[in-house]
């Protein structure tokens, strides 16, 4: 693929998620604090990114 970036939105609560990104060199780029209505929660995101530049070396 010829992406130029690539990014990921999770859920704060996703610790799973989040140890894989950060194991894949993705940064944390955003914390949208209640962002998402979940039913009757509000829910909290992390964006995380990566440039081709970043992950080609």
């Amino acid at each position: 693929m010829d992406a130029h970036r690539v990014f990921a939105r999770l859920d704060v609560l996703n610790t799973a998620s989040v140890r894989v990104c950060e194991r894949l060199g993705m940064r944390r780029e955003a914390h949208l604090i209640d962002n998402d209505l979940d039913g009757d929660r509000w829910g909290s995101e992390y964006v995380y990114a990566l440039l081709a530049r970043e992950w080609t070396g």
